[in-house]
């Protein structure tokens, strides 16, 4: 069976449509695709941050992603019901909301931008639990990173805590350990 050919010169309707993608792809500036590449590796930083936090939580969970929490969304969703993390509901609002933002940036062409109010609303937490600086001189990207910073530090040390056997109560932000109850 011979491949069948498409004219696509009589396709009016369709060319239009592949000559708009075409200009998204073309047509936008560099500083987008290091936006949109951006909050997609601070994306996976923090993914795998969390899976690290999980399987030290829970030592016998070898393979986070395989069998428990493949995705973001179920990760969230282990570590909400982990009792030994005790996560604010702020907190846990705003990894969906992180989530949420970078489904929007993967999935949807028209739709690839980091909004101020976003990455204020996610730099908001951070800054009331981890009493960290305000970071009103940095762009929306900056400030994503920053979170994404934040929150990847604070998931590490609760692995290195877990590791070492240490009690942890998440206490607006400081790491209590007690090794006297353990």
């Amino acid at each position: 069976m011979k491949p069948r050919l498409v004219d696509m010169s009589s396709e009016h309707q369709t060319k239009e449509k592949i000559d708009s993608y075409m200009a998204l792809l073309f047509e936008r500036k560099p500083e987008f695709y290091k936006i949109a590449g951006g909050f997609l590796q601070c994306h996976l930083v923090l993914e795998s941050a969390m899976a690290q936090v999980i399987v030290a939580a829970l030592p016998q969970i070898r393979d986070v992603e395989k069998h428990y929490a493949s995705t973001f969304a179920a990760k969230i969703s282990l570590m909400s019901r982990l009792d030994a993390l005790n996560f604010p509901d702020a907190v846990l609002q705003s990894l969906r909301k992180f989530n949420g933002i970078r489904n929007r940036i993967a999935h949807n062409l028209h739709q690839m931008e980091i909004t101020d109010e976003e990455a204020d609303a996610l730099y908001s937490c951070v800054q009331k639990h981890f009493k960290v600086d305000p970071a009103d001189k940095y762009a929306a990207l900056g400030k994503v990173v920053l979170y994404t910073a934040h929150m990847t530090r604070f998931f590490l040390l609760l692995e290195a805590k877990f590791k070492e056997g240490e009690r942890i109560t998440f206490d607006n932000v400081s790491i209590e350990t007690d090794k006297s109850s353990s």
